[in-house]
């Protein structure tokens, strides 16, 4: 599988923004998010680095497809640079949140199947820019760099404002042969940088068309140049597949779109959530036809009904009335949409692509023609957008009047929350105590242990007089009366008789009701390896032999002892618990805290050298294995709670039966391994009253002990 990453500089991302815009009439304006958002989802990007955001602080914004992150500068500053990422929705499971280092620089880390993507989004100062400006930005870009780890692959996508021109001979471990224009000094100054850092510019390693290399045109030269470039290390540059210009992606900038096809996968993260279920439309009171096709599909389906089905099936047949039946008669509620545009988008997708197909032709060739055809292009989506902008506020007008004259406040809030339209949300980072933004995981942590220390460690002044209008209340030192030896013995006569005690007269019933509940006590979430398992095991049959007076030399197999005492094996019983909780947690809410902790998985952990310790997940694989139930059907199974333990139930019976099929066939074999003659014929060592043969003299001596005994 294949992923799509991108570098578009796009100018300004305030369009559309009240908040940001600082126009009155920006509510006509097309949101530029929502631009970007569906010229990226055309062109099936999976990441994209966004430069000159110009939004303020940090945030994100969910779109339809995507959702936007940005790092620019404070609110009191001016709306200069800014760079951000976006991120297509379906992948923000396998994402960090990206973290933004300066207005110009900006960090995502991704989560493959082949390992960690690490993005940078970086925008250059321009070439009139100030060597301290200019310094300033590659030392931050050469630090984020550092902080990177050497095991997760780099992409860096960015505007570097830098020609690096067509010398591959002078740089043959950066660039590649296929460059194009002259060398400047922005260009000089990233080939330093990558020669430094072991990196290549990939714009130059694939062979295509000259437009397909080139992003900007400068507006006086009508020159094209290639500023948007994307960089990799070399050691990684076999996952880089091709790298080339869209000219067709438009949302009125004078860049293009550069994307990198890579051979990446992206990890596929499990998340307990389940997928939620549409909503069935109300039927009001004057829809009567509805009403009416609905109670005539009832009929039909109960025409067909059958009295002796179970009571399962009866409540399959209900349900798929009251949901299926009823789908088909009123339908389903259409999805809300909180947007003026997206509204509006059946109305003017036509003249968004009639305007991008004239800025491609206009760019691919530019004439008085295409250019007045690219002017009128812009003036009718102008003019659309006006109107439904228009239409969609005095809607909304009428709409919160209306709730307002009925008293409807609920409904008053809904629509100016829907006014509003989507709202960024703001980030802030965590900061030491001179003011300085925590970048490091760890060092944040101690941080917060910083704060509630302090925060709790202040000592209270509490006045002795407050202490002394408390009232005093009994101290209750016991809550409950001991229990006598009497009730304790007839507690233990009203146990579950046909159990024989052993020497000690504890019975083997107390050993399942007392300790084995002990013993096992939390073992539903226990990873438990084959060695402690064994431990238990023969802590198990040492009490069940003790409590049974069965002693090693009577012989009786663990089967037998087993079976006397009428109790599955311990592993046996650690498994069931297992399972059983599995089950439980399985049927639970998805929104409930154990179903997301015991089916989620961490989105960065690092395992240290050597075996993985044994996962929970790894011992329930293990477990069903053992139990004969097929883990890929282990969720469909468990949904039925009746159905699921008389599985364990019988999982139970197949472990110990195969348990003791695997001891008989040990025993056997050791018994055949006795019973053959001495592999040299001069050694042997044979009973003289029996004629047994033994492997050894102290076996034989031992023996004839035994035999001596026996004979007399």
């Amino acid at each position: 599988m294949r992923m799509r990453f991108g570098t578009w500089n796009v100018r300004t991302m305030r369009t559309g923004f009240p908040d940001t815009s600082g126009s009155s009439d920006c509510t006509q304006h097309l949101r530029k998010t929502a631009v970007i958002d569906a010229e990226l989802w055309r062109l099936n990007i999976a990441v994209a680095a966004l430069q000159e955001t110009r939004l303020p602080d940090e945030g994100s914004l969910r779109e339809t497809n995507y959702t936007f992150y940005w790092k620019g500068k404070e609110s009191s500053e001016s709306r200069q640079h800014g760079v951000g990422f976006a991120v297509r929705n379906d992948l923000l499971s396998a994402i960090d949140d990206p973290r933004g280092v300066s207005e110009r620089i900006m960090t995502c880390r991704l989560s493959t199947s082949s390992g960690f993507v690490t993005l940078i989004s970086a925008y250059a100062p321009t070439l009139k820019s100030s060597p301290e400006s200019k310094d300033l930005f590659y030392d931050q870009l050469c630090e984020t760099l550092s902080r990177v780890r050497s095991g997760d692959r780099l992409i860096i996508l960015g505007d570097f404002n830098a020609r690096v021109g067509q010398s591959h001979a002078s740089w043959p471990d950066c660039m590649g042969s296929h460059g194009v224009g002259t060398l400047n000094e922005n260009g000089q100054r990233l080939l330093e940088f990558c020669s430094q850092n072991l990196l290549c510019v990939t714009n130059t390693y694939f062979k295509g068309k000259f437009m397909h290399k080139v992003s900007w045109k400068h507006p006086r030269s009508k020159h094209w140049h290639q500023l948007d470039t994307i960089l990799t290390r070399k050691k990684n540059l076999g996952d880089i597949l091709h790298t080339r210009t869209f000219h067709s992606a438009d949302c009125d900038t004078d860049h293009s779109l550069v994307v990198t096809t890579a051979s990446f996968c992206p990890k596929k993260i499990h998340s307990s959530r389940s997928i939620g279920s549409k909503k069935l439309k109300v039927p009001t009171s004057t829809s009567r036809d509805e009403i009416a096709s609905y109670q005539q599909l009832i009929k039909e389906e109960s025409a067909s009904w059958d009295p002796d089905m179970s009571a399962s099936e009866e409540w399959v047949k209900i349900k798929s009335i009251l949901t299926e039946t009823a789908a088909k008669a009123f339908g389903y509620k259409p999805t809300s949409k909180h947007d003026w545009f997206q509204e509006n988008i059946d109305h003017l997708q036509p003249f968004l692509d009639l305007k991008r197909q004239a800025s491609l032709n206009y760019r691919q060739n530019p004439t008085s023609t295409t250019r007045g055809e690219l002017s009128k292009a812009k003036a009718d989506l102008q003019r659309n957008v006006r109107f439904c902008a228009n239409s969609y506020w005095l809607e909304l007008c009428k709409s919160i009047q209306s709730h307002a004259s009925t008293g409807n406040f609920s409904g008053v809030y809904s629509v100016i929350k829907k006014a509003l339209g989507p709202l960024p949300n703001k980030t802030a980072r965590l900061k030491e105590a001179d003011g300085s933004c925590i970048l490091d995981a760890d060092r944040q942590l101690h941080r917060w242990v910083e704060h509630y220390s302090n925060l709790y460690s202040q000592p209270i002044g509490v006045e002795p007089e407050a202490v002394q209008m408390f009232p005093e209340l009994p101290v209750c030192t016991e809550l409950d009366a001991v229990p006598t030896v009497e009730q304790f013995i007839t507690a233990i006569n009203q146990l579950k008789r046909g159990k024989s005690p052993g020497i000690d007269g504890v019975l083997a019933e107390i050993l399942k009701t007392c300790i084995l509940s002990i013993l096992l006590y939390g073992a539903e979430t226990w990873t438990s390896y084959a060695k402690q398992e064994r431990r238990l095991n023969n802590f198990h049959m040492r009490c069940l032999r003790r409590i049974l007076d069965i002693s090693w030399k009577d012989r009786v197999t663990n089967e037998k002892v087993l079976s006397m005492a009428c109790i599955p094996s311990i592993t046996a019983l650690l498994k069931q618990r297992r399972l059983r909780w599995l089950g439980h947690v399985q049927r639970m809410e998805p929104s409930r805290l154990p179903r997301q902790t015991l089916l989620g998985q961490i989105s960065d952990a690092k395992r240290p050298v050597g075996r993985p310790l044994l996962r929970f997940k790894d011992s329930v694989k293990r477990d069903m294995v053992s139990f004969k139930i097929d883990r890929n059907i282990w969720e469909k199974l468990s949904d039925d709670r009746d159905s699921w333990r008389k599985k364990i139930s019988d999982g139970v019976v197949a472990h110990d039966s195969a348990w003791f099929d695997l001891l008989s066939k040990k025993r056997d074999l050791r018994h055949q391994r006795m019973a053959q003659p001495p592999t040299s014929p001069g050694t042997q060592f044979v009973c003289g009253r029996c004629d047994r043969r033994c492997r050894s003299r102290i076996g034989l001596v031992s023996h004839q002990r035994k035999c001596q005994s026996q004979t007399t």
